[in-house]
């Protein structure tokens, strides 16, 4: 074999390994298998010496586990580097925050929220140490800790952390995907505190920057569309979201059914509950409620919205 990476099998194998992890990015998981099992057997020679190299290699490898549904199985191994990790990338802060960023997000995906304490606190020793403030791994973690505060129903205590989030952000990168995720994380706080208004400018401010960063048929896009259409409807403005929702309504409908659906669903729920529709209402909570419970572990955050919705429902009649 000539080329790069074959001057040796171990630089043959870092390759692999990147090209593995290059693979998960655009969710393409079959070839990363073998690519992580060649690699492995060349570390397997001297796990000392490629200590650093087999890090790399089971970040991968939790990739793929994500990647392919076995998220569980991901948190376990990255947490199980960790001490590994923390020793390669002691100087090396940005991989190592890296690192803890992922195990975080796949707690939040899976509801372990309670795991999520000591990993925040070891990813803010090193952030402190390193003088990492207001990084942007600062910010991603900032934010992962204020939607463990929205998801565990403290949404009074998540809204100062996200508002100075959002100020920090605006000021360190501007218009962003990461400003408008902040923005609509500062929304879910202010929505269940009856902060409706504040909610949707954030919303206002979030969707079409998303739009202009991502695309405005990217998912996450979507998904804060239906979540400004909420707001309109909840600030008396039922012209407005019924005009965003028969305007996203097509791109939902292209979606595989799940949990969109639902997020649109409950958009839905609420803005006929606005205009006194009430079955209606009725149906569109039931039907979101049911696909919520089918998502399994990333549906149970919906539940507790839809409850506290549907109660509204029955009061009005």
């Amino acid at each position: 074999e000539r080329g790069v990476g074959s001057d040796s099998a171990a630089a043959t194998a870092d390759l692999k390994v990147k090209k593995a992890a290059g693979a998960a990015a655009i969710d393409n998981t079959e070839e990363m298998p073998a690519l992580l099992a060649d690699a492995e057997r060349v570390f397997a020679t001297d796990p000392m010496r490629y200590r650093l190299q087999i890090v790399e290699l089971k970040q991968a490898k939790a990739q793929y586990l994500r990647r392919t549904g076995k998220t569980q199985e991901a948190i376990e191994l990255l947490v199980s580097t960790l001490p590994d990790a923390e020793a390669v990338w002691k100087e090396n802060h940005r991989d190592l925050l890296s690192v803890y960023n992922n195990i975080l997000v796949y707690m939040i995906e899976t509801n372990r929220l309670d795991a999520m304490t000591p990993i925040i606190a070891r990813a803010e020793a090193v952030i402190a140490r390193s003088g990492d403030e207001n990084s942007g791994s600062d910010l991603n973690i900032r934010q992962l800790k204020a939607l463990r505060l929205i998801r565990l129903g403290k949404p009074a205590e998540a809204e100062p952390l996200l508002i100075a989030l959002v100020a920090q952000r605006r000021a360190t990168l501007g218009e962003s995907a990461g400003l408008a995720v902040d923005l609509v994380q500062l929304s879910r706080a202010q929505m269940p505190l009856g902060k409706y208004a504040a909610a949707r400018k954030a919303l206002e401010e979030a969707y079409p920057m998303a739009a202009d960063n991502l695309s405005p048929k990217a998912l996450p896009t979507i998904i804060i569309g239906a979540a400004l259409a909420e707001a309109r409807a909840e600030t008396g403005d039922v012209a407005g979201a019924q005009a965003l929702i028969d305007q996203l309504q097509p791109l939902f409908d292209a979606m595989p059914p799940g949990l969109p659906a639902a997020v649109l669903g409950r958009a839905r729920a609420i803005l006929r509950l606005k205009q006194r529709r009430l079955a209606e209402a009725r149906r569109e909570v039931d039907d979101a409620d049911a696909i919520f419970r089918k998502a399994g572990p990333s549906g149970i955050p919906y539940l507790q919205s839809v409850a506290a919705l549907r109660k509204r429902i029955a009061a009005a009649g």
